[in-house]
């Protein structure tokens, strides 16, 4: 022992101060009405450190206000749990689920990051000579967990960061069923960030959804290498006819939607990846709607979608960009309900 944890050191926490459903239900209460405050209708929640059973019913008790999905975890260590279990735990949680709540999964961390350097990389990291970072499963688990996933009707997420680790992981989609299949299974990639151009084309083939983060531009790159080939990008993905949606990463601090645009639209390291604004809105939008298979139900403003809509508190296609942080929501609705109105849309007493 040195000291170090590694991949799920966060869990660690959860161990020193278990989690309740009330403390749960506190957090998630809190969450929602801040989303509610910046005009979030739909929230995609990876349910790690903590069980299914435990997510829905703090979820049951504050009566959600937006559409949630929740993405079952699939732990990485699997001496802890087999891997079949992580799709047993689906089917019995879903029967639980409250309304307005959808579950999904198993997600999976495939590899690492640059900042810890155990993204599985096609190049050694800098100062490690030999390391390329590390994949988190075997040849042989990686292959049941996508087995798996095809035999199941829910959907597969998958923390993928490394070039090195996105190749296998293409490898093996491309060896256990075709392409057209692979589409209909709509396989999310979280993050994204090691799908080099000479994978573009495979990953749009496969039907993979690209979720990226734009907060994460705002981390200087110390870990990565400039040469790389899989630093983050956005446009490139969009012109390569990859599916792409926009998320915030924030884990239990929940983060502003209109920074994230504001990253995606400036772009600080590289602006040749930038989006425009009405591209970075359809990404946190119909974007986010096609990365949980909702894209016929919601996600746009057309006849017989869901009422899921927010009035804005400036126009965020047309305002300098630096004001785009501030942006609130003066009135949020789901389903045509209000679930969230400032004052000046306070009915009258």
């Amino acid at each position: 022992l040195d000291g170090r944890a590694y991949e799920a050191a966060e869990t660690i926490t959860p161990r020193i101060r278990p989690p309740t459903v009330e403390r749960l239900a506190a957090a998630f209460d809190e969450a929602q009405k801040r989303y509610a405050r910046w005009g979030v209708t739909s929230i995609h929640l990876m349910n790690n450190d903590k069980t299914a059973e435990m997510t829905l019913a703090a979820l049951t008790a504050v009566k959600p206000l937006q559409k949630w999905t929740v993405y079952s975890w699939g732990t990485w260590q699997t001496t802890a749990q087999r891997i079949p279990d992580a799709w047993a735990v689906i089917n019995t949680a879903a029967k639980q689920a409250p309304a307005k709540v959808r579950v999904e999964g198993p997600k999976w961390i495939l590899d690492g990051t640059p900042i810890e350097q155990n993204s599985f990389q096609r190049a050694v990291y800098d100062g490690r000579p030999g390391w390329r970072g590390r994949s988190n499963f075997s040849d042989e688990q990686l292959r049941e967990i996508l087995q798996l996933a095809l035999a199941h009707p829910t959907q597969l997420t998958l923390h993928v960061v490394g070039d090195a680790e996105t190749d296998r992981l293409l490898n093996m989609m491309a060896q256990l069923a075709p392409a057209s299949v692979w589409r209909s299974k709509r396989v999310r990639i979280e993050h994204g960030d090691g799908i080099g151009r000479d994978a573009f084309e495979r990953v749009a083939g496969l039907g993979l959804v690209v979720i990226q983060n734009p907060t994460h531009l705002a981390i200087p790159p110390t870990a990565r290498k400039k040469e790389h080939e899989h630093n983050i990008v956005l446009k490139s993905v969009e012109d390569a006819g990859i599916p792409l949606a926009l998320g915030s990463d924030g884990g239990p601090r929940e983060q502003n939607p209109f920074l994230n645009l504001m990253l995606a639209v400036v772009f600080p390291n590289e602006p040749a990846e930038a989006l425009t604004r009405e591209q970075a809105l359809t990404a946190y939008t119909a974007g986010g709607a096609y990365a949980e298979g909702e894209e016929r139900r919601k996600g746009r403003l057309a006849p017989g979608f869901a009422a899921d809509l927010a009035v804005l508190s400036q126009d965020v296609l047309t305002i300098p960009t630096p004001q785009l942080p501030a942006t609130t929501s003066l009135l949020t609705m789901v389903d045509g309900e209000v679930i969230f109105a400032d004052a000046m849309f306070a009915p009258p007493r």
